[in-house]
């Protein structure tokens, strides 16, 4: 999975931006942050990675356990085999944005080459990403046009994520503190065929509901949902179940590649 350097410009300098998803391999964010939420020291990028700030000053690409910053490009693979899907924090489960539990889960399956590619420059506007590439250099600007890449720029591949990452459960900044990289890693997809199902330990009260609840969807959207349906079950390839307090929300992937939510609350 590679991603590129995303920024904004709050000032005449540009800023790099997505700081609540991206994270180093060292487990932290690319840059520091107040507790007060001030980006100070936000020109000070990889402030605890000395590999990755080599790297990036040199236009080199670096590895990182998490990223996103607005363009990324990453295997199918584990789509393909029903391994993965974007999905929200549970309650005992570290508030992050979905693109960090999507790294977080792909390090779990054992995709963790996870890169950020430094010649590649974005932002949030036209004008603004013109403005950016023509400081940050294009990456033709950077890149040698005969693909005679020296190995030694390679990156050298960690295996292992770090033991911790920081978490930030507030908008403002307010709240980070570490936390295992892996707290609360579970197989949210049981694949196979729908005697999974059991296993999730969903009771046949909240099944008969669940089967109800399909039928109203296929009854409002004609054939489009009619593999997801309890009677046959033959096209549901995937399923996540999470209890939330007084709610339980159930997903389900079919083979057609559909995906369904559905939220419902126990004290109705």
């Amino acid at each position: 999975m590679t991603c590129a350097m995303d920024w904004t410009y709050v000032g005449p300098d540009p800023t790099f931006y997505d700081v609540w998803i991206a994270r180093t391999i060292t487990g932290n964010t690319f840059s520091k942050i107040g507790s007060d939420g001030n980006w100070n020291s936000a020109w000070n990028l990889f402030w605890d990675d000395s590999t990755a700030r080599e790297r990036y000053q040199n236009h080199k690409p670096f590895q990182v356990f998490s990223c996103w910053n607005s363009a990324t490009a990453f295997t199918a693979k584990p789509l393909l085999k029903q391994k993965i899907a974007f999905r929200s924090a549970n309650n005992e489960e570290c508030f992050q944005g979905e693109p960090r539990l999507w790294c977080k889960d792909m390090w779990h399956l054992g995709y963790g080459k996870i890169a950020v590619i430094p010649t590649v420059n974005v932002e949030y506007s036209d004008e603004a990403t013109r403005k950016i590439k023509d400081l940050k250099g294009y990456v033709s600007h950077w890149v040698p046009q005969d693909s005679t890449i020296d190995t030694a720029d390679w990156i050298k591949w960690k295996a292992d994520p770090p033991a911790e990452v920081k978490c930030i459960t507030d908008p403002d900044y307010s709240a980070q503190h570490f936390v295992p990289w892996d707290q609360v890693v579970n197989d949210f997809f049981s694949l196979g065929t729908p005697h999974h199902i059991r296993t999730l330990q969903i009771n046949s009260t909240e099944l008969e509901l669940i089967h109800e609840l399909f039928m109203d969807v296929y009854e409002q959207h004609d054939q489009q949902f009619k593999v997801l349906t309890f009677q046959e079950a033959k096209g549901v390839v995937g399923i996540s179940y999470l209890k939330m307090n007084d709610h339980t929300q159930l997903t389900l992937l079919t083979i057609a590649g559909c995906r369904g939510l559905f939220v419902f609350d126990h004290r109705h």
